[in-house]
């Protein structure tokens, strides 16, 4: 993957994680705000944004079908870096916002570990559940790959979209309604719903890496106005009806355009963007993440104030803009609190998920034994 793919990738990180802050900041700080135009619109691209980003990643990481070697450390690197965290703070979590400890031990138990939400922390749970669907799918293609009407070189798209859509629809079909009907405490608890309706986009990530044609497709300025008119069609309609029927054209029609003003913001010609900040914040997305719940101050008189000034659809730049602050201030404040983790590699480790640091070899394998 090239330099400026990188930093593409970065940079769509970056703009992910305002929004998710955006949104949360209408959530959580002004205290389920969540009829907001804004809302509705962050809500519909941020979450399928991470999970095509992830898709495309391991499609550029592309582990090997040729042998199965890889997979015991690929599981425990993603086990790591997604779960790990989750031992530890959401009861992090839910001690800080309960007055003492029967209650946070009340909260956890009752609203954190039962929930779909997991008050937030169910992105990690979906993300390592969707890394494990790909494992499958890479080890159906190492099973199919051989047979000798696959067997010429080459890469084989046809068996590949054959194997993704197999496990989407598994999923949606089989799956999803099986845990729901026969496990449904199950289900909730792992997230399960999430899996099913965000899979597909990692997926959609997935084949994007498979040609650089299909992303530079994404630039064509026919589909770009197709886009446009597809989102705001059908988003009024959603908005206005009440209506999620078509909610996968909203969201992919949502991320053509965000990825065709996201990717503009390189820099050119040596002038300088804003792009270099995004791209830091995509580098630490997922420490933002993991502890900005923490620094989500609620503030009540914020919704009490949208609330009269009338018509909801006449205050998008109003509320837009304060949410946009408050997740400014958010960022900044996680991003100093990742900062002081990181000065310990063991806090790093169960409270990141970062790798713990390689010991340092022997000076000299004991300095020749002496």
């Amino acid at each position: 993957m090239s330099t400026t793919y990188n930093r593409n990738v970065d940079l769509l990180k970056g703009v992910a994680i305002l929004l998710v802050v955006i949104g949360h900041s209408f959530y959580f700080s002004f205290v389920e705000h969540e009829s907001a135009i804004a809302f509705i619109a962050l809500a519909s691209i941020h979450m399928p944004l991470f999970f095509v980003i992830s898709g495309y990643l391991s499609g550029c990481k592309n582990p090997s079908t040729a042998n199965l070697t890889w997979i015991p450390k690929y599981i425990k690197s993603k086990a790591q870096k997604l779960l790990l965290p989750l031992l530890i703070i959401p009861i992090l979590y839910a001690l800080c916002m309960n007055a003492n400890v029967e209650a946070a031990r009340t909260f956890y138990l009752e609203s954190v570990v039962p929930s779909t939400m997991h008050a937030g922390y169910w992105f990690t749970l979906a993300l390592f559940q969707t890394f494990l669907f790909f494992l499958l799918f890479k080890v159906l293609l190492h099973l199919t790959i051989k047979l000798p009407f696959f067997s010429r070189k080459g890469e084989n798209l046809f068996l590949e979209l054959f194997w993704m859509i197999a496990i989407i629809l598994l999923v949606r079909l089989f799956i999803a309604p099986s845990l729901l009907t026969s496990h449904e405490r199950i289900y909730k608890m792992i997230s399960f719903s999430k899996v099913d309706e965000l899979l597909p986009y990692f997926f959609i990530g997935y084949l994007l890496s498979k040609k650089e044609k299909y992303v530079f497709l994404l630039k064509s300025p026919i589909l770009v106005a197709i886009a446009a008119c597809l989102f705001f069609l059908f988003f009024y309609d959603k908005v206005a009806y009440n209506r999620w029927r078509y909610d996968y054209v909203i969201t992919i029609s949502g991320l053509i355009i965000l990825y065709n003003i996201v990717t503009r913001l390189h820099f050119r010609d040596g002038k300088k963007t804003i792009s270099p900040l995004f791209i830091y914040l995509g580098k630490n997305s997922l420490p933002i993440y993991l502890i900005h719940y923490f620094l989500l101050p609620e503030l009540p008189m914020v919704k009490d104030f949208l609330d009269q000034i009338g018509n909801p659809n006449r205050i998008f730049l109003v509320e837009t803009t304060l949410a946009t602050l408050n997740a400014l201030f958010v960022i900044g404040a996680s991003l100093f609190v990742t900062k002081a983790i990181r000065l310990n590699k063991y806090l790093a480790f169960f409270l990141l998920g970062d790798n713990l640091p390689r010991r340092e070899r022997s000076k000299g394998n004991s300095q020749e034994e002496a």
